[in-house]
């Protein structure tokens, strides 16, 4: 469980630091993506930004790859201009990307 955005940062870090883009997600990384989502969707800046979330990934498509969608994350870290925009952008992204490997995403309802 993760308890403070310090927390989840190093374990967003291990993302990268335990994945490829020419490689799966291993289990570890998907029950790390988990727990960020969890830690993310709890706080008021998630909660409060979910309608430009949900505007931003169907802009560009809802897409499905998690190692595109990491890669999204990876360039918004590496272009925050602070430490602040790199922490938003990991709670902004890592719960779209819970819910790709949840199957909550790209499913067609009927």
């Amino acid at each position: 469980m993760i308890n403070n955005v310090d927390e989840m940062m190093k374990k967003t870090e291990s993302l990268f630091e335990n994945s490829s883009p020419k490689t799966e997600l291993s289990e570890d990384n998907k029950v790390a993506i988990s727990e960020i989502a969890a830690f993310s969707r709890k706080t008021h800046f998630y909660q409060d930004t979910i309608a430009e979330n949900t505007r931003f990934w169907e802009d560009i498509g809802n897409p499905t790859d998690p190692q595109y969608i990491l890669g999204i994350l990876a360039l918004k870290i590496a272009e925050a201009p602070s430490i602040i925009y790199a922490i938003c952008s990991v709670i902004g992204v890592i719960p779209y990307l819970d819910d790709v490997l949840n199957g909550k995403v790209g499913v067609e309802e009927s």
